[in-house]
């Protein structure tokens, strides 16, 4: 007996992605979530405050880099 083939699975609506952050950089992210966490917000996360940040940032405020 043939089986039917699976129907396909909905797409995420993200992508998993991978960046380079220092070390501090981690630190003061994982001290975000917690005292956030702390705070209430039981459902905070790492993505979540990357989210938050980039959606207040404003290329017209970025001073150009020499070089």
């Amino acid at each position: 007996m043939l089986r039917k083939p699976a129907p396909p699975t909905p797409r995420r609506p993200y992508k998993l992605v991978c960046v380079s952050l220092y070390l501090e950089d981690i630190a003061r992210l994982e001290a975000l979530v917690g005292e956030l966490k702390r705070r209430g917000y039981s459902r905070m996360s790492k993505s979540k405050i990357v989210r938050l940040a980039l959606a207040e940032v404003d290329l017209g405020k970025l001073a150009k880099q020499p070089g």
